[in-house]
């Protein structure tokens, strides 16, 4: 099963059927990710996973923790135990895209195929929560808030201006507010889909990150690069910029314009240093 949920993220995954068996399959190789099972034979997942933190060079190797328990609290508990992150049973595609984009370090592009069905899920959501508004045939319980609300969660590596949204429409999962959620979901879910649309255009990919970018182009004006400069500001136009991205691109056009690049490049140290803080 561990497998099949893996197969569409092109990762090499080993599987072991014991506890003893995953020690000795980490003692042979180099995981950026293990995902530890709580009920093994011989070895349980928590004795498994400190034998794993006491081997060499496997100090910060991130275990997840899977488990059947999703009592309140069992997160904090795991945490507590050396785990660095928990799943619960049964496994959600979406639970298992988070993880993924969030402890590997290099990971392999998100499946488009993933995506668009995380896409079409929101907007099976989307059409549910106008039936209710429009059907008294249609009920919304607690349960289906809170499997919303896991999806919305699921959507990370967003610009700020959609993460707030995220933010607000999480909130409103929460605290079972349809009417907040039908005045925000259809503008979240057309923002998604474009995204989707870029990434489909790249090739399942964003291409370099905004941060990424700015880097550069503080190297560019370091070196008193003008070309290199003019090159990446355009790179970044073309970019899906947060409204505080947007008004940094914009001062700098602005001062490069009137030939004031020392001015451009403090503007620019003291943003890049403001992400470094962060």
């Amino acid at each position: 099963m561990a497998r099949g949920l893996l197969a569409p993220y092109g990762l090499q995954v080993d599987t072991a059927a014991s506890g003893r068996e995953a020690v000795e399959l980490v003692k042979n190789n180099s995981y950026g990710l293990i995902f530890m099972d709580h009920m093994m034979p011989e070895m349980d997942g928590i004795e498994t996973a400190a034998a794993i933190r006491k081997m060499e060079g496997h100090a910060q190797t991130p275990i997840v923790a899977l488990t059947a328990n999703a009592l309140r609290g069992m997160r904090e508990y795991y945490l507590e135990q050396g785990f660095e992150d928990y799943l619960s049973k049964p496994i959600s595609p979406e639970a298992l895209d988070a993880i993924i984009n969030k402890w590997l370090n290099n990971p392999s592009p998100l499946s488009l195929e993933i995506e668009a069905r995380r896409l079409d899920k929101l907007n099976h959501y989307r059409a549910a929560f106008q039936m209710s508004k429009t059907s008294s045939g249609l009920e919304i319980d607690a349960e289906y808030y809170g499997r919303f609300t896991a999806l919305v969660e699921s959507f990370d590596k967003l610009p700020d201006d959609l993460q707030a949204d995220k933010a607000l429409l999480v909130e409103a999962g929460r605290s079972e507010d349809a009417q907040k959620i039908l005045a925000m979901l259809p503008a979240f879910c057309e923002n998604l889909a474009a995204m989707h649309r870029r990434k489909a255009d790249n090739g399942g990919a964003e291409g370099e990150t905004v941060g990424l970018l700015l880097r550069r182009l503080k190297k560019a004006m370091q070196d008193g690069d003008a070309a290199a400069s003019k090159n990446i500001l355009a790179e970044l136009r073309a970019k899906s910029l947060s409204p505080r991205e947007r008004e940094l691109y914009l001062k700098l056009y602005d001062l490069r314009m009137a030939g004031n690049a020392e001015k451009a490049l403090e503007t620019l140290e003291n943003y890049v240093g403001g992400l470094e803080d962060d």
